[in-house]
């Protein structure tokens, strides 16, 4: 018999092995993930990551944009929170500027708090690390023009430093860890070329834009440069440039112009490793009816969305899906139309809510 004759059968010996220290830029094992907490995943090198993110987010965690669903790590599971398009201010009938904020998710509209005041129209928006930015903006009283910036999250407004100075009809996009703010007018009212960046609460002036400013253009993301395309240049005249700036080198260069020519008052968003560039003004009351794509291989058409032509709408994208709402049609009515763009094939999406609205602005978040 076992353990009779031979002694006590001998124990597999228990080895105990030290937990790995964790990575500085990896969420250690005791911040465990809580209910109230937001969490967005990075795959990377086969490994899935899980981060915490919020007002009080550890320095140097990664972020990434959101893949919706469940994942494990760490020896827990975590739901990815999926980030949604956000409507934001503008301008209804009659051009009164609109504090308005809704939210979009499985074809409803959910109503938020509304915009810190004033009331602001020709602003910008760009998401930040889960939150959405309002960036300045024009309003119906002195000083008229708005350098506040204010942040969406969760639902909840704070404000945040403000731009270095006013500026409205510009663009702003969001590049790796950064927010860039391009181009657009000042307080005197005169087309600028600057170049704004901010990054944990503090915004830099970087290069300028080259050939001019340009108003009521695009800044859109491009893997991990900005592009600054179409507008109106100090002249008020449509064009078709496009430029790319380089965070990691600080400089700008020249990409090819649009292939269907000038506009302004377009929408713009990334989309995987290209982007779009959708609707606008061609001068004189011509509106542009062709969507048209960039990436590593340059133009080309893309497909043209379900709806009326017009300009001075919004768009935004969480990379993977494009949507575009509202602005002015060719009789000079605004629109409360809505279209996302995910795998190639524009969708009717539901309307936004009214008021009907251009100049007005979208995140992310």
């Amino acid at each position: 018999m076992l353990g009779s004759a031979a002694g006590p059968v001998p124990q597999r010996p228990t080895t105990h092995h030290p937990l790995p220290t964790p990575h500085p830029r990896h969420p250690p094992p005791t911040q465990r993930p809580q209910a109230t907490d937001r969490f967005f995943a990075l795959r990377r090198n086969s490994m899935t990551l899980a981060l915490r993110l919020g007002r009080g987010e550890t320095p140097g965690w990664i972020y990434s944009p959101a893949t919706p669903g469940f994942f494990f790590t760490g020896g827990y599971c975590c739901k990815v929170a999926t980030a949604k398009f956000t409507v934001l201010g503008g301008v209804r009938q009659g051009a009164i500027p609109i504090a308005n904020a809704e939210q979009f998710s499985e074809e409803t509209w959910s109503v938020l708090t509304p915009v810190p005041s004033p009331a602001r129209s020709q602003a910008a928006g760009a998401s930040y690390r889960g939150a959405g930015l309002h960036i300045g903006g024009t309003f119906t009283s002195p000083p008229y023009f708005s350098s506040q910036v204010d942040r969406l999250w969760q639902g909840t407004w704070n404000v945040e430093t403000s731009l270095p100075a006013p500026r409205y009809a510009h663009a702003a996009a969001s590049v790796g860890d950064a927010v860039y703010v391009v181009g657009g007018r000042d307080e005197q009212q005169q087309t600028v070329d600057t170049l704004f960046e901010y990054r944990d609460g503090t915004w830099t002036t970087k290069t300028p834009q080259p050939g001019g400013g340009r108003a009521f253009g695009n800044a859109v993301g491009l893997n991990d440069d900005l592009c600054s395309v179409c507008g109106k240049s100090a002249d008020d005249a449509p064009t078709d440039t496009c430029s790319q700036y380089s965070p990691k080198l600080t400089t700008w260069q020249a990409r090819p112009a649009l292939i269907t020519g000038a506009r302004f008052g377009a929408g713009g968003f990334s989309l995987q490793s290209s982007f779009i560039i959708v609707g606008g003004n061609q001068g004189f009351g011509q509106l542009a009816t062709q969507a048209v794509k960039f990436s590593a291989t340059g133009w080309e058409v893309a497909p043209t969305p379900i709806g009326v032509p017009r300009y001075y709408l919004t768009s935004n994208s969480d990379k993977e899906s494009g949507h575009i709402t509202g602005g002015i049609t060719s009789i000079g009515t605004a629109t409360a139309s809505h279209e996302s763009l995910d795998t190639g094939t524009w969708r009717t999406r539901t309307s936004c809510p009214p008021p009907n609205r251009w100049h007005h602005t979208s995140t992310f978040s």
